[in-house]
């Protein structure tokens, strides 16, 4: 049910998706799936200014997306919400780490590719040279490695 609310991409539907996810953490504090995606609604809530506290969602994102990874090191998920996290503090390298390591683990995840695209763009930022961003976006390892790469789209 979280994950069909998280899906909506609604600053209320991310709300009750968040009570769904922290009922399920208390009932197992060492769920990593429901702690990742208890992670990225808080990043979800910076990324879409759905928060007057982005430093405390910020924290919390880092904080819950941490907890993920240590309960269960080969959930992707929980790299890619790690990866997120660092995406929304402006740590673009570490978020890269992190996304990378969640496409190692699940080449299919769709979001750790995106991720691995965001987080590349921004920490290699020109602000004098856009196009070569989004090339660098399009074009990036992890991206040509999915099957719904643009590359493979076009045929």
């Amino acid at each position: 049910m979280s994950l069909q609310l998280t899906g909506q991409m609604l600053a209320v539907e991310n709300a009750k998706a968040r009570a769904l996810l922290e009922r399920a953490i208390a009932l197992d504090p060492n769920f990593a799936a429901a702690l990742a995606t208890l992670s990225l609604t808080h990043s979800w809530d910076v990324g879409f200014a759905w928060t007057n506290t982005p430093g405390k969602s910020v924290s919390a994102a880092l904080e819950i997306a941490h907890r993920a990874v240590a309960a269960d090191p080969r959930e992707a998920s929980a790299h890619a919400a790690l990866g997120a996290a660092y995406l929304v503090a402006g740590d673009a390298r570490n978020g890269l780490d992190a996304a990378r390591r969640a496409v190692d683990l699940n080449p299919s995840m769709c979001s750790s590719i995106s991720n691995v695209s965001k987080n590349s763009a921004m920490s290699s930022i020109d602000t004098n040279r856009p196009r070569s961003q989004l090339t660098a976006i399009t074009h990036h390892r992890y991206f040509r490695r999915s099957r719904h790469s643009p590359q493979r789209v076009r045929k």
